[in-house]
């Protein structure tokens, strides 16, 4: 009798990019704790935050690029952030320290109807103000890249950022170095303006990673592909896996559209690919395999 010979079928396109990019796509963790002073006077104590990210490789030297949310901790993003919090639970000082040192006017909101409009006055005037004004002091900062399956022990993390120390470096956990951002944390989404593209480049030591290809949005069309890897939180803490391990995950979708941003001409990709938190700064690939986005904003 005859046999039939099984014919080797050829991988789809997602499962050929997670087969060759998944190494290149890393977990990002910051946590910074700071004292911040404005002109010298103190302004707030023991400033602590944390969250986590995605990245990935460009090139093989140690840089990776991620969103400038994942990464950066800078002294004026948290002084505005923590400012307007203060405000919202009803003590209006801190506020108004920013609004006299930016000459912030009643007649400036008066101008605008709208929360989204009075949030984008406030971010232009705040930000105004010279970086040089708000001053960390009894500071650190633990951006930690993990390259393997064993993720940081983050009570320990935090713990450690809190007595203001480093964490140690691990086989696969690195200590990474903020190089380059273009970000405020006043922007985009909260405001209806994008003023700047949310992303940042770190890097890490060593050389010889493996490193995703990097295209151009100009190649995309509305209903091409789109494959988004990277760490989103609910999927590894959702009591079902193991929380001392972690995996990239990868989802899938259609290129909805691509407009550019409201207040700038900088372009943004919409997708029905599902994005989650923690995939922030995670690559979106094309089906040709080739990086045309960070994914950055669920709205």
């Amino acid at each position: 009798g005859s046999t039939n010979a099984a014919v080797p079928t050829q991988p789809n396109s997602s499962e050929r990019i997670s087969t060759l990019y998944s190494p290149a796509v890393v977990k990002i963790y910051n946590v910074h704790c700071m004292d911040i002073l404005i002109n010298g006077q103190p302004y707030i104590a023991d400033a602590c935050q944390g969250g986590t990210g995605s990245g990935f490789f460009v090139g093989n030297e140690g840089y990776i690029a991620t969103n400038g949310h994942v990464a950066v901790s800078r002294p004026i993003d948290i002084a505005i952030m923590y400012a307007l919090q203060q405000l919202s639970d009803g003590d209006s000082s801190y506020f108004t320290t920013l609004a006299d040192l930016s000459n912030l006017t009643e007649a400036d909101l008066a101008a605008v109807t709208t929360n989204e409009q009075k949030l984008a006055v406030i971010a232009d005037k705040f930000y105004a103000i010279p970086e040089s004004t708000f001053t960390p002091t009894n500071n650190v900062s633990n951006i930690l890249v993990d390259l393997g399956e064993k993720q940081p022990d983050v009570q320990e993390l935090v713990a450690t950022t809190k007595a203001r120390e480093k964490y140690p470096e691990q086989d696969t956990i690195k200590q990474a170095e903020l190089k380059a951002f273009d970000y405020r944390a006043l922007d985009g989404a909260n405001t209806g303006v994008f003023k700047s593209s949310d992303v940042a480049l770190l890097k890490i030591n060593g050389s010889g990673y493996p490193a995703v290809k990097i295209g151009n949005i100009s190649s995309l069309t509305q209903g091409s592909g789109l494959n988004i890897m990277g760490y989103p939180g609910a999927a590894s803490t959702n009591q079902l896996v193991d929380a001392t391990q972690s995996k990239a995950t990868l989802t899938s979708g259609k290129v909805s559209s691509i407009k550019n941003a409201t207040g700038s001409q900088k372009q943004l990709i919409e997708t029905d690919a599902t994005i989650g938190h923690g995939n922030s700064g995670g690559p979106a690939f094309s089906d040709s395999g080739e990086v045309v986005g960070i994914a950055t904003y669920t709205v």
